[in-house]
């Protein structure tokens, strides 16, 4: 097992030999190119793509799209927070790609006023 990350800027010592997505960030108003070493990714590979949180789903796509590059099999994604009100997740089920989140976020409202689904809902919708 291995654990890889996706750089959100090229560093000078990373080669050219990469895997690359454009992926734009909602919060910073920024489009960033993410990349990861060819080193890294091979055919052979099952990839599980773990990120903090899933609203739009930019960046999981970009990195979705770099799984493909690399010819590998994405396994699916996981979550620790996801936005369900927004697009994200649908943007990658029309991709076939599995998501699962260990909290979903149903609607925010007022300051302080976030409403959870369910978890039995949850594993419905998973």
């Amino acid at each position: 097992m291995l654990f890889v990350y996706a750089k959100k800027k090229k560093a000078v010592t990373q080669s050219d030999a990469v895997h690359t997505a454009q992926v734009h960030s909602f919060t910073r108003q920024e489009t960033y190119q993410i990349t990861v070493s060819r080193h890294y990714l091979s055919p052979d590979d099952n990839i599980l793509i773990v990120d903090d949180f899933l609203a739009t789903g930019a960046a999981l796509v970009g990195l979705v799209d770099i799984v493909k590059q690399a010819g590998a099999k994405l396994v699916g994604v996981g979550c620790v927070i996801e936005k369900s009100f927004q697009e994200g997740r649908g943007l990658l089920e029309a991709q076939g790609v599995r998501v699962h989140s260990l909290a979903r976020i149903a609607s925010m409202a007022a300051p302080g006023e976030v409403h959870f689904i369910e978890e039995d809902n949850m594993i419905r919708q998973a």
